[in-house]
Order: C-alpha cells, then structure tokens, then sequence
C-alpha cells in the first residue's frame, strides 16, 4: 500500500499505523495489567498476543517519523518536501 516512497507519498498511512501499533501496544499492556490484578491463572493466548503487540510497536517507529518529518512543511504552510524521491 504505497511502496517503498509510501512515508513520502502516502504519508497518512505510515502515521495511521504508527498509531494504531501505539494503541495495540497500550492496551496489550492494559489488558496483561487487568489479567494480572484478577490473580486467576494467566491466559497464553494473552500473553502472546500482548508480546506480539511490544514486539510490532518499534518496528514501525521509522517509517512512522519519516512520514512526520514529511508531514512538517505541510503543517507550517508550505509545499512536502520531494527531494527525497528523485
């Protein structure tokens, strides 16, 4: 969805996910915290789940700044920067 140009073509994209992987992550969290506090045996499934949402959360870090950094002219008024696609 957008190729390899997609933080500066799509932009809205990679921050879409970016915060989408920062809320899947806060709430593995919320939810493991939940499971805990009830005292009754911890749920695998879970807590897979939860590993898999910390583990996905930074490997979308990078693409999700560039697409900010890309963002940034657009929210001070100017034009996106296009020197990154020659």
């Amino acid at each position: 969805m957008g190729g390899a140009h997609r933080p500066e073509r799509v932009a809205v994209v990679p921050v879409a996910m970016g915060l989408k992987l920062a809320l899947d992550a806060t709430a593995a969290l919320l939810l493991t915290r939940e499971e805990l506090a009830t005292g009754g045996p911890l749920c695998p499934p879970c807590l897979v789940a939860c590993a898999c949402s910390l583990i996905a959360a930074p490997l979308g870090v990078p693409e999700t700044l560039e697409a900010l950094r890309h963002l940034q002219p657009v929210w001070a008024g100017g034009a996106p920067s296009t020197a990154t696609l020659a």
